[in-house]
């Protein structure tokens, strides 16, 4: 089955297999996608407001079945051109971890289901939905091992929640590989994600300057002197979450500031620099190693190799000079003692695997390390191998390494496609991949809604089809990248 864009510079595929209705009323093309971004705002905003309500007491609950009913019905109007409600998601996504409703039903959870179900339920979805690519197999394969951790999971409610969350990525991910995505659009996404670092990264510098106590973290004691560190957050969980989600973007940012796809060198420049100045503030070194890993990766994917041994070390040594609070932190990584982070997850993790024989082959169940495990003072795995190998089992772990090694499959065969340098964006994501790799060693980063969510979007718009399309026609033209 066709799918069919109303977007005249989206072009039309034999395999896409979305029908979506045409329900709105003839007007203008200016007046229609100003309506889609208001009604698209407006409609996220109400959904937003009804979930903090919930909060305020009881009787504000009958607010959230309204909003649920709402949006689809609403969604009509907007479902011809559904990017701008997506992209609102998007900037909004990364701040909603900053709240949490009853039971511990993240604000993210409820307000992307509530998104899919307008998107793609109302929106006529027919065919399959996931199969037609590698990742989209293997992301189903995670799943489906995954699901049947629920059955025997020690707390299935639970279980049955954190699954739902990693069924949205694939959904993410399927919508955006299988919709036409016109270069417009394919902008809209990009620039969306981009802008979702100004946010998280403004509010944590107003918590550090003014002293507001929730856009910071936990006071940070120096393991190497007497001076105490204040660690930003902004509006995510933890200050690490916030390094992981920076440095992410900083890798990202760093690619595209080579040329003017998605928008001028002043914003991306703009952006990168709130970055690296967030980044800094976190004092996460999760962050902060994955980072440097991760730009010496995008300069050799971009076929700078040279660069690595002339520039690297006159920049470590340069920034070990200008911040010194930076070279603490690296060097108090190896040193040894009870305050060292590194070391009390090394203890943390040696009594983890002590209950791995209990439940060896499908573990405890998804997000029930922190009860099962209950180390000290009830702490999550810190570490996503970790708590794979807790909560999932050999099984679990076995098939999310493979959904790991078919991504990056997928994208060193699509990076072989151009000379190094030609598709920036995919380098950027491909650096932000082994980022996120890095920093899993020593963080749950694979399970951090405001993280995943952006690679696999941001991931499924570089392996798109149209925008693979659009690059080879601009490099055999001889222009630049599309």
């Amino acid at each position: 089955m066709a799918v069919r864009s109303d977007n005249s510079d989206a072009p039309v595929h034999p395999n896409q297999r979305y029908k979506v209705e045409n329900v709105l009323s003839t007007t203008t093309p200016q007046t229609e996608r100003m309506s889609h971004w208001v009604a698209g705002t407006a409609i996220f905003l109400a959904v937003l407001a009804g979930i903090a309500a919930v909060r305020v007491g009881e009787p504000a609950l009958l607010l959230l079945p309204a909003a649920l009913i709402a949006v689809p019905v609403l969604a009509p109007r907007f479902l011809r051109d559904p990017i701008p409600l997506f992209c609102v998601f998007m900037i909004a996504v990364a701040n909603l971890s900053f709240f949490d409703i009853v039971d511990g039903v993240s604000t993210d959870v409820v307000v992307s289901a509530v998104l899919l179900w307008a998107l793609l339920i109302r929106g006529g979805l027919k065919g399959q939905i996931v199969g037609t690519s590698a990742i989209e197999r293997a992301l189903l394969i995670v799943l489906t091992v995954f699901a049947i951790t629920i059955v025997i999971s020690v707390d299935p409610a639970l279980s049955l929640r954190k699954w739902i969350r990693e069924f949205q990525y694939l959904v993410f991910f399927a919508f955006v590989l299988h919709r036409p995505l016109s270069e417009r659009e394919e902008t809209w996404i990009v620039r969306a994600c981009l802008i979702s670092v100004v946010i998280p990264t403004l509010a944590g510098l107003v918590g550090l300057i003014f002293g507001v106590e929730v856009f910071a973290g936990a006071g940070l004691q120096s393991e190497l002197s007497e001076e105490s560190l204040t660690r930003i957050r902004g509006t995510q969980s933890h200050p690490v979450t916030l390094s992981i989600f920076l440095g992410f973007f900083a890798v990202l940012l760093s690619s595209l500031i080579q040329k003017r796809q998605y928008g001028s060198r002043l914003l991306i420049g703009s952006l990168l620099a709130l970055a690296l100045v967030g980044e800094y503030f976190t004092y996460g070194r999760s962050g902060w190693f994955g980072l440097a890993i991760a730009l010496a990766a995008l300069i050799w994917l971009q076929g700078r190799r040279w660069l690595l041994i002339v520039g690297a070390p006159i920049v470590v040594i340069g920034l070990f000079a200008l911040l010194p609070t930076l070279q603490e932190r690296v060097i108090s990584s190896a040193t040894s003692g009870n305050d060292n982070s590194f070391f009390w997850r090394i203890r943390l993790w040696m009594y983890a695997l002590d209950f791995f024989p209990q439940r060896p082959i499908w573990g405890s169940g998804l997000g029930t390390f922190l009860d099962y495990v209950s180390f000290s003072k009830g702490f999550g795995a810190h570490s996503t191998w970790v708590g794979l190998l807790i909560e999932s089992g050999v099984v679990g772990l076995t098939a999310f390494v493979a959904l790991m090694v078919t991504t990056w499959a997928k994208f060193w065969k699509t990076y072989r496609e151009h000379p190094p340098g030609t598709d920036l964006f995919l380098e950027g994501i491909m650096a932000g991949f082994i980022l996120m790799m890095i920093s899993s060693i020593a963080a749950s980063t694979w399970t951090l809604a405001s993280i995943v969510v952006y690679f696999w979007v941001l991931a499924a718009v570089a392996l798109h089809p149209d925008r693979r399309a659009r690059l080879a026609a601009s490099v055999a033209s001889g222009g630049k990248e599309a």
